[in-house]
């Protein structure tokens, strides 16, 4: 595999050569399938204690096809109370990733492990990394799975009812 290259592998259909997708020319991007359970602690999967699993923030988190990525309301320093529109977007970037990555804000020591998760793992990577001017950067969701892909996450849904699956993307930057 070759980082800022077309190769991929796994269960992604990542888009490399659809021509509305133009190469960042940044790293690469991979995929990670993760399980939430959200529900209320005696009705959460598992018996006993630890059967959760951490994952470790090895790369830029870019999106999450269950939590979007939230968008800036404005790039015109121009607008009414444009600086404090800009505080509160940014403070929505470290509340989304906070998500999933609870201690990575952190102002005096970040922590760049995972809240805990049921099930986490790679579906996916490639040397590519895709970004079109009307989207931003690409981004998995379950249509971009192949079969096995699709029927992997199905598996997992089967396996873990009442939690969330969640597609991150990441950049390897």
């Amino acid at each position: 595999m070759n980082r800022r290259s077309k190769d991929r592998n796994g269960w992604v259909n990542f888009p490399v050569d659809d021509p509305k997708w133009s190469s960042t020319n940044e790293g690469g991007m991979f995929v990670k399938l993760v399980v939430c359970d959200d529900r209320e602690f005696d009705e959460q999967f598992g018996i006993c204690c630890g059967v959760h699993v951490h994952d470790l923030l090895s790369e830029q988190l870019i999106n999450d096809d269950q939590r979007p990525y939230p968008t800036y309301p404005t790039t015109d320093p121009n607008v009414p109370d444009f600086l404090t529109k800009m505080e509160e977007a940014i403070d929505n970037d470290k509340r989304w990733e906070e998500y999933h990555y609870p201690h990575a804000n952190h102002f005096k020591k970040p922590e760049y492990h995972s809240r805990a998760y049921l099930c986490s793992m790679v579906l996916g990577s490639t040397g590519w990394s895709g970004y079109n001017d009307n989207i931003g950067l690409w981004h998995c969701t379950y249509a971009d799975l192949t079969e096995n892909g699709k029927s992997l996450y199905n598996t997992i849904q089967q396996l873990y009812p009442g939690c969330k699956i969640h597609l991150l993307t990441f950049l390897d930057t």
